[in-house]
């Protein structure tokens, strides 16, 4: 097998990547999660302030970006034991998913997705909710990280929506364990066979931390035969930390995957026929 012992890593925590690890381990590779980023959940307070907010203001349509938006959303609603009420309004209103991880973490919860743009960036999903036509003054809630900039409340109300963005977390760098020391070993003995970028700002934590274990991490990444973004916005911070990698057609763990997965085995071919 052409991928038997390959190591494939992956800017993406343990605990939500039973995807990518099955599609390695199918695959007969190694995966390996690290991960880049921690995230601050806003205060209780803020919660209660936003349910509220969502009593008077009975938006529309609700814009989840990604899972950790819906998934931090609950878990705070928990908390305050307002997930039920808060389920029961989503499932009410309209939901638009920035892509399938989004989706499918909603089916999880009963929410069903509404829309979906085909391409899975900030532009795409500005572009697909115009084609959509809403209304002039349609109510709409953005639960997002405090990360993100205002590019979508912006394009939203250049189209006479009614936008909202409310933070329920921010991102920091993660803490170094021994996987970083281990990804690091491994690394410079190029054993790394493909590295996965997933977000933009696990590009900027992943840099981050390497500067403290590896200095040089940035030459030894050029050697890795894979290197691939799972979108424009991650491709372009990678290429602001001067990386020049492969992007995804398919904008998606999987997708990200597949891409990987063919770059090393026509390597493995046209060595194999050398």
């Amino acid at each position: 097998m052409a991928l038997e012992n390959k190591v494939f890593a992956i800017t993406r925590d343990l605990d939500r990547n039973a995807e990518f690890i099955r599609l390695v381990k199918d695959s007969g590779g190694i995966p390996l999660s690290l991960s880049t980023i921690k995230l601050e959940p806003k205060s209780l307070k803020s919660i209660f302030r936003l349910m509220n907010k969502i009593n008077e203001r009975n938006y529309e349509y609700y814009i989840f970006m990604s899972s950790n938006a819906v998934a931090v959303l609950l878990s705070l609603a928990e908390k305050i034991n307002k997930k039920d009420e808060l389920l029961i309004e989503l499932r009410n209103k309209k939901i638009i998913a920035l892509g399938p991880s989004v989706k499918n973490y909603l089916d999880l919860q009963g929410v069903r997705t509404y829309s979906m743009p085909n391409k899975f960036s900030s532009k795409d999903l500005s572009e697909h909710i115009k084609r959509l036509d809403l209304p002039r003054g349609t109510r709409i809630l953005i639960p997002r990280s405090a990360a993100a900039n205002s590019f979508m409340k912006d394009s939203l109300s250049r189209m006479g929506l009614l936008a909202d963005d409310f933070f329920l977390y921010r991102p920091h760098t993660a803490d170094l364990d021994d996987l970083w020391i281990q990804f690091s070993s491994l690394l410079v003995d190029g054993k790394i066979h493909a590295l996965i970028f997933t977000s933009p700002s696990s590009v900027v934590s992943f840099c981050n931390i390497m500067r403290k274990i590896l200095p040089e991490y940035a030459y030894h990444c050029t050697k890795i035969p894979s290197l691939v973004s799972i979108g424009p916005l991650t491709t372009n911070e990678l290429k602001i930390e001067g990386f020049s990698p492969f992007e995804a057609r398919v904008h998606t763990i999987a997708g990200s995957f597949k891409l990987a997965k063919k770059i090393l085995t026509n390597q493995a071919s046209k060595q194999a026929s050398k």
